[in-house]
C-alpha cells in the first residue's frame, strides 16, 4: 500500500493571501489516506485536513482526493466541492506523469479543483 500512496499522492497548491499585510499562506494540518476495495476497483483516498473552513470560522475541514483503480491503472479521479462529487478524467486533467493529481485548493473553502486540458492556454 505504501508504494501505491508514494505513486499518487497529490501534489497540492494552496492560495497565497497577497492582498493581506503581511502576506500569509494558507496551510493545510496534514493529509491522512483510506484505501477501500470493492469487486473490481480500488478506492484510495487522501484526506487533507484543515484547521479552519471559511476564514476564521475556527470549524476543521476535510476535504478528499479520491483515485479509483482497476487493476492498478487510475480509471478516474474525484473531488469533492461543495458537497457535489466532481469526476474529472472526463475532463482529460494535467497529471503527472499521466496519473497523479495536481491539486488546486480555492481561496474560501480549500474546495480541490484540478486544471484540465480546455482551459491551458498556448
Amino acid at each position: 500500500m505504501k508504494a501505491l500512496i508514494d505513486r499518487l499522492k497529490p501534489i497540492a497548491f494552496v492560495y497565497e493571501f497577497r492582498d493581506e499585510n503581511p502576506p500569509r499562506i494558507d496551510q493545510f494540518i496534514d493529509v491522512s489516506v483510506t484505501l477501500e476495495k470493492e469487486t473490481n476497483c480500488i478506492f484510495l483516498t487522501f484526506w487533507f485536513r484543515w484547521d479552519h473552513d471559511w476564514e476564521g470560522d475556527g470549524v476543521e475541514d476535510w476535504e478528499p482526493v479520491t483515485y479509483i483503480l482497476k487493476e492498478d491503472k487510475v480509471i478516474d479521479i474525484q473531488t469533492r466541492t461543495h458537497w457535489k462529487i466532481v469526476q474529472w478524467m472526463t475532463d482529460d486533467p494535467i497529471l503527472q506523469n499521466g496519473e497523479r493529481a495536481i491539486i488546486y485548493f480555492s481561496k474560501h473553502g480549500h474546495a480541490p479543483y484540478l486544471q484540465v486540458q480546455t482551459n491551458v492556454v498556448g
